[in-house]
């Protein structure tokens, strides 16, 4: 700040602001104490003669940075004092000072001290420092990185020469400065260990931070198959040939050693297979050397394995089974023999009793009674206590209650986690006479809800007295936020009371904050690409295929930032609850490995068979090739089946060819059921004829015979797959997979009275909108007469930006709704009647957040989405992450704006504020005697502006760019 011509400072007078570091002042010639507050002020440039400090020679300035503040004299133009002038202006502050200081500011030749920083380094550096003192300069790296240039230089036009920082110091010129800091990624070395094998293989240097591909191994060994890269001499395989690593040390100058891994060339090896119920335990395998097992991997024979269960709450670890043999104990050693293993991990439930107390008064007793933990269909047994004038209302854990936490016979299994233990319950009394009404809440999903009245539990289907006030608490989980939160369908805040004074109804909602998984390609050499996916807290979902190619190799998989060589999740593995804030971003890089993968999925009705036709092995799904390797692909249908695809990479293949892999191959294959029986029934004693079955191919379109039996005086309607039921098929009926797999399906005649009749279908087209009507299976055009009994389906199509709001259906004096898609019997001439109506553009599926504001008195409240520039009507709900611009105006003459929230947080005015959950906006006017920008001499004219409903008028000054509210002049 330069302050020209101010020559007197009040007290604090600069005390609110917040980034003033430097105050010029040439003719100050009074200063009445502190000048700020907010600890930014650096450097004071005042007159040659030091301003009147009367009467607070004793009070140091407050609110000072902790570094040195600088006073600069300087001469009526505020430039910097020199020579005689300056040595007598420091004599005159001499005369004030106190141990070298003028009440808290160093008379010195100060200059600032600026920084600039490249990526992955940072600086610190004062602000200032005094011509000829030593500066220093500390820097600080980021993982990977060594300093690249360290240097100052002089800020002025034209920039000073760079000088390099030696030592982390330099000295201060007089001049300002800027310090300027640069990082280079550190280099190591990777060294390929023979480890048995013979032949050599060049070091290789790699920069930290970029994905480089290991050299091919070059190593023999007679007999033996290279498996790749271990760390140490017997480790496991941690990279195959020529792998894409990334960031193996993040030391400058290291050798990482890298071992051959070799096995021979015959070994087999079998797949160890780990599982257990989430809900009720875990099981972990570890190896010899107490590394986690990665489920499914390969061992071979002899390989010893330790695994352990852990037991969660409400369950104990009972063992495991292999290969369907029980294994008792929470843990135990397997070794692999000549076959592929599959643990399973066994928790029990445990046992609780509960132990009814009727209290004091009461007459009656109950057995103790034992539950198992999770298991359903249990219930507490019936009251059988009895209280004189007294009226039974639940249990509860606390011995003198007023409110139950369990209604009489409510299905329970979690009261207690510890085995064997006792709970007691209590009986909750009531006066025989007094009223009590309900209270209906379900547990929510993602989050707590917790109804106390005075401390005590209220439980969910209980009954409380008239006028029991609660506390209603909804607590979300991590990763979730409260999205409403309801009692008798009003919306409430957590932490509220309610009154009790009709049966209530309480309903919390959470919804799973939004979350991104970024991928990035990691291909050595090429710029980093990224693709996006959505997740929100509480789903899962498969993870993207890797959407990137790379000639020669395929992704096995995704690793973190972190560690970007071992594998966290599998291609396409389903995942969820991978972050818990709103907005946060998770990386992944692929892992490349050399080789196209292969890869297929299992189906129950057969296998897929695929060979090695150099080597006629057989491979498994995952396994990686070499490009241009054939393979022969054949299926095995499993019997009465046959198959009904066979795809490779989404090419027609056929059975028992071969295929050259030149690139990632996935194949498709599917098997059908070869027939199902239609067997036809009179369904009436006294029908005549016979029907013979038929024989249909599953997929094979299926024509139903025509109807040949006969009951007199009777109509066939149609057929049935019950005897009274309704028709489902008409005579002749064309269509496919009447039945499944393997599947009799018998067919009953349904018949009337004679005459049949025929009723006439009909509809308006209407407005927004298409109704398309089938009978069957074929189209139904309005106007048509169709047989009676017979079904109609019906399907309401909106335009584009509308939705169905009703479907009628109005026959025999009757109107009935009717979903779309949905079918009805015809019994009377019938009309069809749809209406549509326009749709939420901002959350066409309805599943967003409710945007609420009402109109302020004296004001406009308009929401606008920035996006679309769709203005949001009160009520109206958004998709999560819309970004919505909040503008209040005055809507009368004479008054201003005062305040604008959000969810009663202060938010500014035409601000934007992101969606991610319900939000209540708020706005208020104040009035203003503040003269009217648009006519400030008064003799205007008047603009009235009645606001209209369903929308808002807003008039504009255009020169002034000011709107102009509801009677004001101009």
């Amino acid at each position: 700040a330069k302050l020209w011509k101010a020559t007197e400072l009040g007290r604090n007078a600069f005390s609110n602001c917040a980034k003033l570091k430097e105050l010029t002042l040439p003719k100050l010639r009074v200063l009445q104490g502190s000048i700020t507050n907010d600890k930014s002020l650096m450097l004071l440039r005042a007159p040659a003669t030091p301003p009147d400090l009367t009467g607070i020679e004793s009070i140091e300035f407050q609110g000072l940075t902790t570094e040195p503040h600088y006073l600069i004299p300087v001469n009526e133009d505020g430039e910097p004092l020199k020579d005689a002038a300056y040595t007598k202006a420091i004599q005159e502050y001499a005369k004030k000072e106190k141990d070298g200081k003028w009440y808290g500011w160093t008379y010195k030749e100060t200059y600032q001290i600026t920084k600039e920083e490249g990526e992955n380094v940072s600086i610190s550096v004062p602000s200032a420092a005094v011509k000829g003192t030593p500066v220093k300069v500390t820097s600080t790296l980021a993982k990977g990185y060594k300093l690249g240039k360290l240097v100052w230089l002089e800020k002025k036009t034209p920039a000073g020469s760079e000088t390099t920082i030696t030592g982390g110091q330099f000295t201060m010129p007089a001049a300002n400065v800027l310090v300027k800091a640069t990082a280079k990624p550190i280099q190591y070395k990777v060294h390929f260990e023979l480890n048995g094998g013979t032949g050599t293989m060049q070091d290789q240097t790699i920069e930290y931070g970029k994905p480089t591909k290991l050299q091919k191994c070059t190593f023999v060994n007679a007999g033996k198959e290279f498996m790749g890269w271990g760390k140490s001499a017997n480790g496991e395989v941690v990279f195959k040939d020529q792998q894409v690593v990334t960031n193996l040390s993040d030391q400058d100058n290291a050798v990482v050693k890298l071992y051959a891994r070799w096995e021979s060339s015959n070994v087999q090896r079998y797949k160890v297979s780990y599982f257990s119920l989430e809900e009720r335990g875990t099981i972990e395998l570890k190896d010899k050397d107490n590394k986690p097992w990665p489920n499914g991997s390969r061992a071979v024979k002899g390989t010893k394995l330790t695994w352990t269960i852990k037991a969660k709450p409400g369950y104990k670890a009972t063992g495991v089974k292999k290969n369907g043999t029980s294994l008792t104990g929470a843990s135990g050693e397997i070794t692999v023999d000549n076959e592929d293993i599959e643990l399973v991990a066994i928790f029990d439930p445990i046992h609780y009793k509960v132990k009814f107390v009727g209290g004091a008064g009461t007459t009656g007793s109950m057995p103790d009674q034992t539950f198992t933990y999770g298991q359903e269909g249990q219930s507490l047994n019936e009251c059988k206590f009895k209280k004189a004038s007294s009226r039974f209302l639940g249990w509860s854990k606390k011995s003198d209650a007023k409110v139950a936490e369990y209604y009489d016979r409510q299905p329970v299994s979690t009261l207690s986690t510890t085995a064997n233990a006792t709970v007691t319950l209590y009986a909750v009394w009531v006066g025989a006479d007094a009223k009590t009404y309900l209270v209906n809440y379900l547990e929510p999903r993602g989050g707590s809800l917790k109804v106390t009245a005075e401390g005590e539990t209220v439980g969910a289907g209980t009954e409380v007295l008239a006028g029991t006030s609660l506390s209603i608490e909804a607590k979300p989980d991590a990763g979730y936020t409260l999205a409403s939160l309801l009692v008798n369908g009003q919306q409430h805040t957590s932490g509220d009371s309610h009154v009790v004074r009709s049966e209530t109804t309480i309903a919390a909602e959470f919804r799973g904050i939004f979350y991104t998984v970024v991928f990035h390609n990691g291909i050595p050499g090429k710029a980093d690409e990224t693709r996006e996916q959505t997740f929100n807290y509480g789903e899962r979902k498969a993870l993207k295929k890797c959407p990137f190619t790379y000639d020669g190799y395929s992704s096995i998989g995704w690793a973190s930032a972190e560690d970007r060589n071992t594998k966290l999740y599998d291609e396409q593995q389903v995942v969820g609850d991978l972050a818990t804030k709103a907005g946060e971003e998770i990386h992944l890089y692929p892992i490349w490995r050399a080789g196209y993968s292969i890869s297929w999925l299992p189906n129950q009705n057969g296998r897929l068979i695929v060979t090695e036709v150099a080597t006629n092995k057989k491979l498994e799904s995952g396994s990686l090739l070499a490009p241009n390797t054939t393979v022969k692909i054949e299926t095995e249908a499993k019997e009465g089946y046959i198959k009904s695809k066979l795809l490779v990479n989404g090419g027609s293949h056929a059975d028992g060819a071969q295929y050259k892999v030149v690139g990632p191959t996935n194949i498709e294959y599917d098997f059908i059921a070869k027939e199902y029986t239609v067997v036809y029934k009179p369904n009436n004693v006294d029908a005549k004829g016979t029907m013979p079955s038929q024989t249909f191919k599953v997929d094979a379109v299926a024509k139903l015979a025509k109807n040949t039996f006969t009951l007199d005086k009777r109509i066939f309607l149609g057929w049935s797959k019950t005897i009274d039921g309704r028709i489902i098929f008409p005579d002749e009926y064309e269509g496919r997979n009447l039945g499944g797999v393997g599947e009799e399906v018998v067919l009953y005649a349904i018949w009337k009275n004679a005459p049949l009749m025929k009723y006439m279908v009909s509809w308006q087209n209407p407005a927004h909108g298409t109704l398309k009507v089938e009978a069957y299976g074929k189209p139904v055009t309005s106007g048509s007469s169709l047989q009676e009994h017979w079904e109609i389906t019906v399907n309401a199509v909106p335009d584009a930006g509308y939705k169905l709001k009703s479907l009628k259906v109005k026959a025999n004096a009757k109107t009935e709704d009717l979903e779309s898609g949905a079918a009805f019997t015809l019994l009377g001439n019938t009309e069809l009647v749809a209406e549509f109506e326009k749709q939420n553009p901002l959350d066409p599926d309805g599943t967003g957040f409710q945007v609420n504001f009402a109109q302020p008195d004296h004001g406009l409240l308009l929401v606008q989405a920035v996006e679309t520039g769709i203005y949001v009507e009160a009520g109206q709900t958004v998709k999560a992450n819309t970004k919505l611009k909040v503008t209040a105006l005055p809507k009368e003459a004479g008054y201003e704006f005062e305040k604008l929230t959000a969810n009663g947080s202060a938010i500014s005015n035409e601000g934007t504020h992101t969606v991610t959950a319900a939000v209540t906006f708020a706005a208020t006017f104040k009035a203003s005697a503040a003269p009217n920008p648009l006519d400030p001499d008064g003799d205007g004219h008047q603009v009235n502006i009645p606001q209209p409903t369903n929308g808002f008028l807003l008039v504009k000054a255009v020169d002034k760019n000011i709107y102009v509210a509801n009677g004001q002049k101009v």
